[in-house]
């Protein structure tokens, strides 16, 4: 108790000094989660380079001694971040513990946040969404009034499971109304993945149209990627013109299609080496990619793999199957 008390006076002490800042300052920019909020509380445009910054002189330590936990991540050892955590204003994916800020060079001056953020809700739900390929790929043309079906893999990437009454919600577009319906949300545990089958129907007014979803919990707070399709509603008028093009413009349709005989989809697979870390100069990197043959004929046996950027660097590769349509490799 002796020590808590300490404690909190010299929380007293701390925030008595900083005259110049809203009473509110330390815990909006420790709560900030995206390069904008930390702009507007430290007055920063993004073109501007902070300076090494401890943003909050006061160390909180709650009822029984123990260190708060921050509740998210560190992006390079993985553990959750205890004690103090450091942000890049400018890289919104890039928090780290304090053991690996020691040993990392990061390209921007980093934020230092010893206060987690108070309210955590949404730090503790999370989901990472990826679309399934289907008949209605973003930016196809329909007709007004069509009924379009998107399918999605759903993966709970947060640190809690889902509670029960989590509902998808539509964030775009405001200005019409839109039908939809999905199949009820399986509150997912931790790491656990499902399919959600999202219909809705286009729009009647031809025009190109945006959706955006969200998970939502039952207070309506949202979390995790969005739900995202898009069309282009034609007229009946454009669909039939379309039906009786010339032979000329068949001829160009017919090329346009054969420039898709060879096509291919690239996703990296999770490694050590996550997107925008920092590493040591002069180390070797090993990455690992799903690459699916999206074409329509087998590719041959003579593909290779060029750089188009930084063409001095040194590099090499596994060399290439010829894979057939739909087949994968890594």
């Amino acid at each position: 108790d002796q020590e808590i008390q300490e404690n909190n006076d010299e929380n007293e002490e701390a925030m008595d000094s900083v005259a110049d800042f809203d009473d509110g300052f330390a815990d909006d920019l420790a709560s900030s989660n995206s390069d904008d909020e930390l702009g507007r509380v430290l007055g920063l445009g993004l073109e501007d380079e902070p300076k090494f910054a401890d943003v909050s002189s006061i160390t909180t330590i709650p009822f029984g001694g123990e260190e708060r936990n921050h509740q998210i991540p560190c992006v390079l050892c993985t553990e959750i971040i205890r004690g103090s955590r450091y942000k890049c204003p400018k890289c919104h994916y890039f928090n780290i513990c304090s053991s690996c800020e020691k040993t990392t060079d990061h390209v921007h001056d980093l934020l230092k946040i010893r206060k987690p953020h108070t309210d955590t809700k949404n730090d503790d739900f999370d989901a990472k969404v990826s679309e399934i390929e289907g008949d209605f790929p973003d930016g196809c043309e329909v007709l007004p009034g069509s009924h379009i079906t998107k399918m999605f893999m759903v993966r709970n990437s947060g640190l809690k499971s889902w509670p029960s009454g989590v509902k998808l919600t539509l964030l775009k577009p405001k200005e019409i109304d839109v039908e939809f319906n999905y199949e009820d949300v399986i509150p997912l545990e931790r790491g656990q993945e499902e399919v959600i089958e999202l219909s809705f129907t286009a729009a009647n007014i031809p025009g190109e149209y945006f959706y955006l979803w969200s998970l939502c919990l039952e207070d309506d707070a949202p979390f995790g990627s969005n739900f995202i399709a898009s069309v282009k509603v034609i007229s009946q008028e454009e669909e039939e013109r379309k039906q009786n093009l010339p032979q000329e413009e068949e001829t160009k349709v017919d090329n346009i299609k054969a420039l898709k005989e060879f096509d291919s989809k690239v996703d990296p697979i999770e490694d050590n080496y996550p997107l925008g870390g920092s590493i040591q100069a002069g180390t070797e990197i090993n990455k690992l990619f799903m690459v699916k043959n999206t074409g329509s004929k087998q590719w041959p046996h003579d593909l290779k793999l060029i750089m188009v950027q930084f063409k001095d660097f040194k590099y090499d590769y596994v060399p290439i199957a010829s894979l057939a349509p739909d087949e994968e490799s890594v």
